[in-house]
């Protein structure tokens, strides 16, 4: 049942990029560096299922640490420099997931760090159904987030990773629930992208199709966007900040190109008018 997943996208810039490894399979058995939110072991063990180990939390649902369904990681394999110098990012996680319990999990992530311990936690959760047996998950780290507290961006983030979380919650949540219930996970696997697949993903455009305004998200705080008609003709060109709403009310309906330039990359993205 044990399955190991090891995907990374490699960019050499160079003779020699060192690339961080995401990783933790359990088999010392040992915890590998996770504990609770507080950084407390209570609850949390390495379990033999005969042809391989694995890692569960069982949660009591009070209202501390131990309680809640959530548990963290403050080690190398999993925080320092995850956006690589800019050319590789951890960008999904792979993990085997267990779900005993009757009601389904709601699987986030969570991220603290940049110069200012901002708290970015995905916003949509993955859902492991209840009463589940084992079964392999992906996960995106960076897109969709919520940004709990702090004011660092996305990038700056990766690049200064101090603690990573798995986090079982309904609504999005650096603590997680407290509930009673277990999690037993297993084959955690970090996978790397390069920072042009990064940046395209974190640009965000919506919503799309649009009326009149069209919101601008980027994972820095600054850029450019033109905006072309279907045979080329540059309608509109604006400055960007990381969050921008432009008033696009007097452009016909129809098909246009966005092309948003910054020092990161340039990505273009097809959007429609109604």
């Amino acid at each position: 049942m044990k399955q190991i997943l090891l995907v990374f996208l490699l960019v050499f810039c160079s003779l020699e990029i060192t690339s961080q490894e995401f990783f933790n399979d359990f088999e010392d058995g040992t915890l590998e560096g996770w504990t609770n939110i507080d950084g407390t072991e209570t609850g949390i063990t390495n379990e033999d299922e005969g042809a391989f180990k694995y890692l569960q939390k069982v949660a009591d649902g009070m209202m501390t640490a131990p309680g809640r369904l959530s548990i963290a990681n403050e080690t190398d394999t999993w925080t320092g420099d995850n956006y690589g110098g800019g050319f590789n990012i951890f960008g999904a996680l792979t993990f085997n997931v267990k779900n005993d319990n009757n009601f389904d999990l709601k699987l986030r992530l969570g991220f603290r760090g940049g110069s200012d311990d901002t708290i970015l936690v995905t916003t949509e959760p993955l859902t492991v159904p209840a009463n589940s047996g084992w079964n392999n998950y992906s996960l995106e780290t960076y897109d969709p987030t919520t940004v709990v507290s702090g004011k660092a961006t996305i990038i700056e983030v990766a690049t200064n990773t101090l603690e990573f979380r798995i986090i079982h919650s309904e609504e999005v949540s650096w603590e997680g629930d407290a509930i009673a219930g277990s999690l037993a996970i297993d084959d955690l696997t970090g996978v790397l992208l390069d920072n042009e697949d990064f940046f395209k993903e974190t640009v965000r455009v919506s919503p799309n199709p649009f009326q009149n305004n069209l919101k601008i998200e980027l994972p820095i705080d600054k850029g450019t966007i033109q905006i072309f008609d279907v045979i080329g003709r540059n309608i509109l060109t604006s400055d960007l900040n990381k969050t921008t709403v432009l008033d696009l009310q007097k452009l016909n309906s129809g098909v246009y190109l966005a092309k948003i330039t910054t020092e990161s990359g340039i990505v273009t993205k097809r959007i429609i008018k109604n």
